[in-house]
Formats: C-alpha cells, sequence, structure tokens
C-alpha cells in the first residue's frame, strides 16, 4: 500500500476535501469489527482504508459511526462514498497494471520475532533457538518475492520490448500464485484469533495468560489483592487472564460465563463456522480461584491463598504446555514455507 498511496500518482485526492488531511501510507493491525477479517481468515488478502485512529480527534471513530440496523439516508455521505469509490477503483487499476501482486510477507516475520517472549518460552520448555532459526530462514524466502516488479517497472522506464516485458509478465502470473499461497498458508498456519476480538500469532494467547497467571500468584504471595493505584494486586490482574474474558465472572453469574465462553469455544459448539474457526486457543481454567478471591474480598478476608494459587499454578503449567506445542507447530510451519519458497523462486 505505500507504493501505492505515495508513488502510483493514481489516486485521487478526497471529495471535496472530506478528510482534511489527505491519505498516508501508514498500515494498521487487523481487527475483528473489519468487515474483511473474515477473507483475510480465509487466506484471502483484503484492504480497507480507515481514518486515523492514531490522532487524539478519531480516536472514538468507529464507536460513533459503526454501522448498525438503523442507518439511513441521513447516514449516507456522498463525498465518503465518491471517495471510496475512487480509492478502490484506482487501487484495481494499480493491482492491474503490476505483474505480481505485492504483499509484504517480511511483516509476518516481524510478528513471529516480536511474539516471541524468550525468557517464558524457555520457562516453558519451548525449544527458542530452534523458533529464531526457522523465523531467519523463513525471513530470506519471503525477501525475494517481490523482485519480480521491480524488474518489471526497470524494463518499463528502460523501454524493453514487448517480448521481454511478456516474459516478466508470465513470471508475474507464477509468482502471483505462489503469493497467494504463502499468504493463506501464513493465516492457517501463525496467526490466531483470540476470542471474537484480536489477530495475533498463535501463541500468543498462551504466552500472555502464562504471564498473567504468574504475576497474580507472585501478588498473593505478597497479600495483596488489589492496588488502585497500581493496578497489580491480584484482582487488578485476573481479570485480564484469558483476554479479559474471565472479567466476566467480576459481574456475572458462573452460568452465564460458562454459556457465553462455550459459545465461541470449538470443542462446546461444533461447527458454529466463523472467522475465529480453527484459530482459536484453549482457556485458562482459572474461573475457581478467581471467584474464590472475589469472595474473600468481598467478606474482608486476607492472607489464606494456598488452594486459589494451587489451582492458577496447575493452569498455569497447563498453559505452558500448549505454549510449548504450539510454537513447536510454528517452528516446523516456518521451516516447511520457508523451503517451499525456495523451490518455487
Amino acid at each position: 500500500m505505500k507504493e501505492f498511496v505515495e508513488n502510483s500518482g493514481i489516486l485521487a485526492a478526497p471529495e471535496n476535501d472530506i478528510y482534511p488531511d489527505g491519505f498516508n501510507s501508514t498500515s494498521v493491525d487487523t481487527f475483528c469489527l473489519e468487515d474483511g477479517v473474515s477473507y483475510r481468515a480465509s487466506g484471502v488478502p483484503h484492504f480497507v482504508n480507515i481514518p486515523g485512529f492514531d490522532k487524539e480527534k478519531d480516536k472514538n471513530w468507529n464507536r460513533d459511526r459503526y454501522h448498525t440496523v438503523a442507518d439511513d439516508k441521513d447516514t449516507y455521505n456522498a463525498d465518503v462514498m465518491t471517495t471510496n469509490l475512487k480509492t478502490f477503483g484506482a487501487l484495481a487499476i494499480y493491482v492491474d497494471q503490476t505483474p505480481a501482486l505485492k504483499l509484504d510477507m517480511t511483516a509476518t516475520c516481524d510478528d513471529l520475532d516480536e511474539a516471541l517472549n524468550e525468557d517464558l518460552a524457555k520457562a516453558a520448555g519451548a525449544d527458542t533457538e530452534a523458533y529464531k532459526a526457522a523465523s531467519k530462514a523463513l525471513r530470506a524466502s519471503v525477501d525475494s518475492l517481490n523482485k519480480n516488479n521491480s524488474r518489471y517497472e526497470m524494463a518499463v522506464s528502460d523501454g524493453a520490448s514487448e517480448d521481454e516485458l511478456t516474459a516478466i509478465r508470465s513470471e508475474g502470473k507464477a509468482l502471483n500464485k505462489t503469493t497467494l499461497e504463502t499468504f493463506k498458508y501464513i493465516q492457517d498456519h501463525f496467526i490466531g484469533i483470540i476470542l471474537t476480538s484480536d489477530m495475533v500469532i498463535k501463541h500468543i494467547p498462551y504466552q500472555s495468560n502464562i504471564e498473567l497467571i504468574s504475576d497474580v500468584t507472585a501478588a498473593l504471595e505478597k497479600d495483596v489483592l488489589s492496588n488502585e493505584k497500581e493496578q497489580n494486586g491480584a484482582l487488578d490482574l485476573a481479570g485480564q487472564i484469558n483476554v479479559r474474558a474471565e472479567f466476566g465472572y467480576y459481574s456475572f453469574s458462573p452460568k452465564t460465563c460458562k454459556a457465553s465462553e462455550e459459545s465461541l469455544l470449538e470443542d462446546s459448539n461444533k461447527g458454529n463456522l466463523f472467522w475465529g474457526t480453527g484459530k482459536g486457543s484453549k482457556l485458562a481454567d482459572t474461573k475457581d480461584a478467581t471467584r474464590s478471591l472475589l469472595k474473600k474480598s468481598a467478606a474482608g478476608e486476607k492472607g489464606y491463598y494456598s488452594e486459589e494459587i494451587e489451582i492458577y499454578n496447575k493452569a498455569l503449567k497447563a498453559q505452558q504446555k500448549e505454549m510449548t506445542k504450539t510454537m513447536e507447530a510454528e517452528t516446523k510451519a516456518m521451516k516447511e514455507l520457508a523451503d517451499s519458497l525456495k523451490a518455487k523462486i
């Protein structure tokens, strides 16, 4: 997108200055309220132009404007529609004029590297050296994917013959197939979705839970249930377990929380096909300990947490086991993808 926005020369300015700051090429992480998330989860690249959420004035843009069943002609803006038609039309022209689809697979390598917490992974028993070596090999392989495009652009500027350009276009068609297969492989083997909210590298939910549970037990050993200022008490942290699904137990009945969780978990709701199918993780079984702490806090009881710590430690070991297994699968997949690309490019 950076090349399209900054250098293509075919992207028109927003209609009637509807977006006063114009366009920029900043890319942001996908999130699950995007209409394109199902496409990406299925291995189909998608593009969505969004307002600048990095700016204070736009931070609630989605909340205030997200489409609802109450939308009518009063929520329609002709300048926004015209801007979108021109933007996506220009993108179609740009893609059509480019011999090979440009997808920056090195971003996945960055995500895989950033997802690794070596200390936590080693403590869980994961082979971090194998993981890093596989990521390095994958980066070397995907780095060569887009070279066909620069060759084509240079050939056009140098006045190459039509036969030469046709040959490069033919290579580009084959490269497109490889690029799209690579994109789908990445979605299938590396990208997880936590419940219905965040898209992350698959071992991240376990890694996050391990860190949180460790901090919860450390707080209990210091007899700190809550700390309003630092927010580092056991109950301040426990609500964040399972991507804050645990926080439901702070306000709702166990029956309600269980029904909510089971509607999203494939083991308990088989055949419930949605964008997170096949990409979820196993939740940490800490609810009994967290509910017990909530009761003790309400009753003003302190200092006796051995049963809760035992439950948290059991859940910690289970999450470590799942993280190690998931990282082994990621490492294997990185190696397989790197070898496959080497053979094709």
